[in-house]
């Protein structure tokens, strides 16, 4: 994850990094089993799966992966979240965009008698 945050702001020391640090980080300390089945050539048999010396550092899930798979639920629940903001955050302010704004009698007098003039019939 770090090689790929940096490989967009700085490729080259990514690249450097990599070529320092990538081999030595897929490696062990210990020692091979001597009876460990071999692969090179042919498939080994018996029931093996992808477990080995790093099971313990492997997380059973995760969250970066089913936020991938499931971009539809995220959208949809960011809009219904933001729908939710909406109604609550907005308070009076929200009322005030649906109910229309009645003008008092006073400006309708001052309107009313300003649109006579412009049309003569004072």
């Amino acid at each position: 994850m770090i090689a790929i945050l940096a490989g967009k702001f700085a490729p080259g020391f990514s690249d450097y990094y990599l070529a320092m640090t990538g081999y030595s980080s897929q490696q062990t300390d210990g020692d091979e089993s001597p009876d460990r089945p071999s692969n090179l050539w042919h498939p080994v048999k018996g029931a093996y799966a992808a477990h080995g010396p790093f099971d313990e550092r492997a997380r059973k899930h995760s969250l970066q992966l089913w936020a991938g798979t499931h971009k539809s639920t995220l959208a949809l629940a960011g809009i219904l979240a933001m729908g939710v903001f909406a109604m609550f955050a907005g308070g009076r302010r929200a009322s005030l965009l649906i109910r229309p704004v009645v003008p008092s009698r006073k400006i309708l007098r001052q309107t009313s008698g300003k649109i006579l003039k412009l049309a003569g019939r004072s």
